[in-house]
């Protein structure tokens, strides 16, 4: 990642989801809720001390001192997993003034000091101390980002010649409204860790006769200028003539420019994971060993409650799960320009104290990186209105699109237009506006109903978005179409083919009855999957394949690649792997027709409860990870409702390998369950929904089949969804259009 123009950082070509960079927090606070329970560093946000010191503390009744120095630091607890490992027993510095701060080692406290806390530690001071006043009436007010705004004033004013705050981005700041207005006219949109807290203070407020968030902040703006000038600070006296204003709208550009930090703590985490992984009569024999353990289970649960009822709570969200939230700024974060559709996304890794740079979809050679400077916007119109109250402008491709289509109102776009529709609807694929996408190749089809690459697109738009029987419509007059005017298109004319060849959608009796007398054949008690994977995901009690037939297949796929160019590694856009489409081998399609038809098919259906004639196979190919090939697949979603995997070959045959479904929240990058499907076998799953991605092969050869299955039912149901939210948004949108008093008779809204 590089500087490019000054403020905009550019990117070499990113896929979705990609690490882009690493970096540092530059300043970082936790909310004082959390500190007890999820002890962290001050300064870097680390987890402190071993995992049995994070389970002892969780409870939130010791001090760190008690829970830190007690001299029982180093006992392992049950079930241990990888990532604790990360976990530094006995790496703890409290601050030697007696302030309470810990830190995660003595060169942690002395950058610190030499940052900010120095000033700001309340160790030795009185309750007359203006810093120990500032402390107080922040807290009091829950104004977190008034604490982290503290760090970066005091490690400003100790530079003898400070450029205009470096890193903070004061010429943006300037044109900002102060931070009581902000909160008064866009309080949901403040940083997460600490908004119910302000906006409950605001509310008592509001009422009059007392204190106003301006008089609050002249106060600590008082009380910090104070500090300042007492320590004899270089740039002491430029803060005090850059005025409370000025701080106020700094405040608020810190607000939109930080990270709002919330994760369970390595307790939390720790917690869920026996929970949800480990079978009930083995956690209660476990915990007679590890009362700690048992402790943190009964924090907010009844004493009588029994470890099955603590799994329902965990499962259902009800059972409390210590966590760590925190404000967190990084100079970085400065420096993206806004759009309403950002590139990337920023988030935290607690382990290593590294905020992430994340790609949310597709960058391009040198495409600008971009972030959304207003959270939780109710509305696109909610986000230009308060851009444009701060000065700030957008031209991110979202708005590009509405202001092209805008242009259309009353007619129909002309053939010169066709190149812009073109390069917008790419875009906006690629972005993942599929919505946006969909609405521009139907404009385009409008002037060209012959574009065989539109209809291919349309199609794929609207596959992405979950409509699949309206995407295989697109498809399906697209070829009609394509294949009138005399220019086929390659890629509609196979897709066309795929769905011929898998038309097993059972509609009658006799069908039904025959398919498949025992339809799931999984057992619910797999232990296979832990407990919390089964009711997404299943074995097939039995093979679906015989081995003959599975060395038939891959001797066919092999036979095939060698007389057709090799196997094929272009056929899936987002990831792309090694593979043939089932529909190119006759054998194989054979087979696993009457694979679904006699396994596959009934199992979803008593599994997902869905009817067989619901279902429908949208691809389905051969893959083929080698030593001197594709090795792994990235962790990724698939498009479908549900996805299966065929093993080929004996597990003992390749090194490695297997899927991985990956847990949300982990710790550690590419934790999760491993999952190895035997020659014959097959697992389903979720793909839709699961994270997943195929483990390394570190020797030998393995060949799966991968199916993608969408069910008619479920779509209609998301459909459904859909449409309710655009109804809701449309519902909103003419309450806001009314309130500003359309005199317009011809209004559409109106």
């Amino acid at each position: 990642m590089e500087s490019s123009a000054g403020e905009v950082l550019t990117a070499s070509r990113y896929e979705y989801g990609d690490k882009i960079a690493r970096a540092e927090p530059t300043f970082c606070l936790q909310t004082p809720q959390t500190k007890a329970s999820s002890p962290c560093c001050y300064r870097c946000l680390k987890p402190l001390g071993s995992l049995y010191d994070q389970v002892v503390a969780c409870k939130g009744e010791k001090t760190l001192r008690e829970v830190f120095l007690d001299g029982r630091r180093d006992k392992e607890m049950p079930w241990s997993p990888r990532w604790a490992r990360k976990l530094q027993p006995g790496g703890v510095y409290l601050c030697p003034r007696g302030c309470g701060a810990a830190f995660c080692s003595e060169e942690c406290f002395r950058r610190a000091d030499e940052d900010h806390h120095d000033v700001l530690c309340v160790g030795n001071v009185t309750e007359e101390d203006p810093i120990y006043k500032y402390k107080v009436l922040t807290l009091e007010h829950g104004l977190l980002v008034y604490e982290l705004l503290a760090q970066v004033v005091v490690h400003q004013a100790k530079q003898k010649e400070p450029s205009g705050w470096p890193g903070l981005g004061l010429d943006k700041a300037e044109g900002l409204m102060p931070f009581w207005d902000y909160v008064a006219d866009y309080g949901p949109s403040l940083a997460g860790c600490y908004r119910e807290e302000v906006l409950q203070v605001a509310e008592s407020l509001s009422g009059g006769g007392g204190k106003t968030w301006r008089g609050i902040t002249e106060d600590c703006f008082g009380f910090l200028a104070t500090t300042l000038e007492e320590k004899g600070l270089p740039g002491a006296a430029r803060f005090r003539a850059e005025g409370v204003d000025h701080f106020a709208k700094t405040a608020t550009w810190l607000d939109m420019t930080c990270i709002s930090v919330d994760h369970l703590s390595p307790a939390g985490r720790y917690i869920d994971g026996v929970l949800k992984r480990e079978d009930a009569g083995d956690i209660a024999r476990r915990l007679e060993d590890a009362p700690e353990l048992k402790e943190a289970l009964y924090v907010f649960a009844e004493e009588d409650n029994d470890v099955e009822d603590l799994q329902d709570y965990n499962d259902e969200g009800e059972l409390y799960l210590p966590s760590v939230s925190a404000l967190m700024f990084w100079e970085g974060a400065t420096k993206f320009t806004h759009s309403c559709k950002p590139s990337i996304a920023l988030s935290f890794s607690p382990l290593e104290s590294k905020i992430d740079v994340q790609a949310n979809h597709l960058l391009g050679d040198g495409a600008g990186m971009t972030r959304c400077y207003l959270r939780d916007s109710e509305s696109h119109s909610e986000t230009l209105d308060f851009l444009k109250r701060i000065r700030m402008e957008c031209s991110c491709s979202t708005c590009r699109t509405r202001e092209f289509l805008e242009g259309f109102e009353g007619g129909q776009p002309r053939q010169g237009d066709l190149s812009a529709l073109d390069a917008l609807g790419k875009l906006a694929f690629d972005e993942e506006r599929y919505s946006d996408a969909c609405e521009l190749y139907e404009k385009r089809l409008e002037v060209s109903k012959q574009d065989g690459e539109t209809w291919h697109n349309y199609g794929r738009a609207l596959v992405n978005m979950g409509r699949w029987s309206k995407g295989y419509e697109a498809w399906k007059l697209g070829a009609e179409v394509t294949r009138e005017s005399g220019s086929p298109h390659d890629e509609l004319e196979t897709l066309m083919a795929a769905h011929r060849y898998f038309t097993y959608r059972t509609t009658d009796a006799e069908d039904r009855d025959s398919a498949g007398a025992e339809p799931s054949e999984e057992d619910e008690a797999d232990d296979r999957l832990p407990r919390h994977l089964r009711q997404d995901a299943f074995f097939l009690g039995s093979p679906v394949m015989t081995l003959d037939e599975c060395k038939e297949i891959i001797d066919e796929a092999e036979s095939h690649a060698r007389e057709k160019n090799g196997w094929s590694t272009k056929r899936h856009y987002s990831v792309p792997t090694t593979d043939l489409p089932a529909h190119a081998l006759p054998g194989c399609l054979g087979i696993l027709n009457r694979s679904l038809r006699d396994h596959i098919f009934p199992a979803i259906a008593s599994k997902f409860g869905e009817e067989l004639e619901d279902l429908q196979v949208h691809d389905a190919f051969v893959i083929k990870y080698s030593m001197d090939g594709q090795k792994f697949l990235p962790i990724h979603t698939d498009q479908s409702h549900y996805s299966a995997t065929i093993g080929l070959n004996p597990t003992s045959e390749y090194g490695g390998g297997g899927i991985i479904i990956v847990e949300d929240g982990g710790f550690e990058e590419g934790e999760g369950h491993v999952v190895k499907v035997e020659e014959g076998g097959a697992f389903v799953f979720r793909g839709g929904e699961l994270s997943h991605g195929g483990r390394n092969i570190t020797s030998g050869i393995r060949y799966i089949i991968a199916l993608f299955i969408f069910s008619h039912r479920e779509e209609e149901e998301d459909v459904e969804d859909i449409e309710e939210e655009e109804d809701v948004e449309e519902e909103e949108e003419q309450e806001e259009h009314h309130r500003d008093g359309c005199e317009d008779e011809t209004c559409n809204h109106c």
